[in-house]
């Protein structure tokens, strides 16, 4: 079976867009990565953001804490990085899982990370600790 031109060019610009998007990616992770490392969410001197869910709810988020549980992770405090926020320490092997999967877009990793089942799981996941911290 041959492969016509157009097909090959637009499987190297999806591969030259997927390595500028990684590229990017991992600038940007890097950069967040430093500014939690050295600045403290809780009276440090950089402005983090506040939790919109917690203001109009009043009730913790997934998320909330993430910041101060990854800063304490960070530094090497892995126990108040578990008692503000357990959830990192799920969330740190699913992203890298997730990172993985982009860079093999072809992958049994990938088929299984997109599948309904694990995006059900996952959701189920988001939803029970949703419930559970805010008991």
């Amino acid at each position: 079976m041959k492969i016509s031109a157009d097909v090959r060019i637009f499987a190297v610009n999806m591969t030259v867009k997927r390595k500028v998007f990684l590229g990017l990616f991992t600038l940007v992770a890097a950069t967040a990565i430093v500014v939690l490392w050295l600045y403290d969410p809780v009276g440090g001197a950089f402005p983090y953001p506040k939790c919109l869910f917690k203001q109009v709810t009043g009730l913790d988020c997934p998320g909330c804490g993430s910041a101060r549980a990854f800063h304490a992770l960070f530094n090497g405090r892995f126990a108040d990085a578990w008692a503000v926020n357990p959830a990192v320490f799920f969330a740190i092997p699913l992203a890298t899982a997730a990172i993985i999967a982009e860079m093999r877009p072809y992958s049994r990793l990938r088929r299984i990370l997109l599948s309904v089942p694990a995006m059900s799981a996952l959701l189920t996941a988001i939803i029970l600790w949703t419930i559970f911290r805010n008991l």
